[in-house]
């Protein structure tokens, strides 16, 4: 006969509940009053058949991590604690993701840097921006030594051997030279030649008389780069075949492409930040 403290076995299936820790019954759905009772006075964490999947976990076990974050490796007992997350604007993205973003290319605020400088254009300007600047000086009218550069640099394409440049003429100058004239091979245009290890100074020179004797230059001409290309385009010694293009192209600055005066500006700035010039 049952005990006065006893109870009778309950009249409905019991489910089986394994706890981390202990293995023990558990109710199902419908419990008896008494066995609510027992549960209320146990120990054990109460039971919720149908818990909350917005409430946090807290358990000891697995630390929070707020949303979006990466957790370092500090947060499971390691001794390192080096920051996994980098500032980004006033929010914070995973270093993982920044990684994955630099790997696929993707542009982002912080990754816009400097347009690199070809390393002809910047060889070009350190060996021939004092002679430019000698040049620039006998035009007047606020020409600059950028300018002055543009037009050599575009001609050679930056002092390369395989063009006029061969032959001491960095301005693309037409007809006879002191050291005598080169034919082109196409239509046969007479090509001056100058002295080679003084053709920057001397084709120049030719270059400033030139455009002096058809009284080409104005006041403040060289004040404004895109209108002194415009005269010299206009005036049939420069690009006469580009239907009035030649400034814009030589003034260009875009994402993509820039033109020749664009980069021998950028490249004299870098190189005065340098103190090369």
């Amino acid at each position: 006969m049952p005990s006065a403290r006893s109870f009778e076995p309950l009249p409905f299936q019991l489910t089986t509940y394994i706890h981390p820790m202990t293995a023990f019954v558990r109710p199902g759905y419908v419990c008896a009053e008494r066995e609510r009772e027992l549960l209320a006075r146990s120990s054990l964490p109460k039971w919720n058949p149908s818990p909350e999947r917005s409430q946090p976990n807290t358990s000891p076990h697995r630390p929070t991590v707020p949303l979006g974050v990466v957790p370092s490796s500090s947060s499971f007992g390691s001794r390192s604690s080096s920051p996994t997350t980098q500032k980004f604007g006033s929010l914070e993205k995973p270093a993982g993701i920044q990684k994955s973003e630099q790997i696929r290319g993707v542009k982002t605020a912080e990754h816009h840097k400097e347009k690199t400088i070809p390393d002809n254009v910047r060889q070009f300007v350190l060996k021939h921006y004092a002679e430019a600047q000698k040049l620039a000086d006998s035009l007047g009218n606020g020409v600059t030594a950028a300018e002055v550069l543009a037009v050599a640099g575009n001609e050679t394409f930056w002092g390369k051997l395989d063009t006029h440049a061969k032959f001491g003429n960095f301005f693309g100058l037409h007809g006879h030279g002191p050291d005598g004239t080169y034919y082109t091979t196409g239509n046969h245009t007479p090509v001056a030649k100058f002295p080679v290890n003084n053709g920057f100074l001397l084709s120049g020179q030719e270059f400033v008389k030139r455009l002096q004797n058809r009284k080409l230059m104005t006041s403040g001409l060289g004040d404004n780069p895109k209108a002194f290309f415009d005269v010299l385009n206009k005036s049939g010694l420069y690009a006469a075949e580009s239907h009035g293009t030649y400034s814009d192209f030589m003034v260009r600055k875009d994402e993509k492409t820039w033109g020749p005066y664009t980069f021998v500006v950028e490249c004299i700035n870098r190189l005065r930040q340098e103190g090369l010039l």
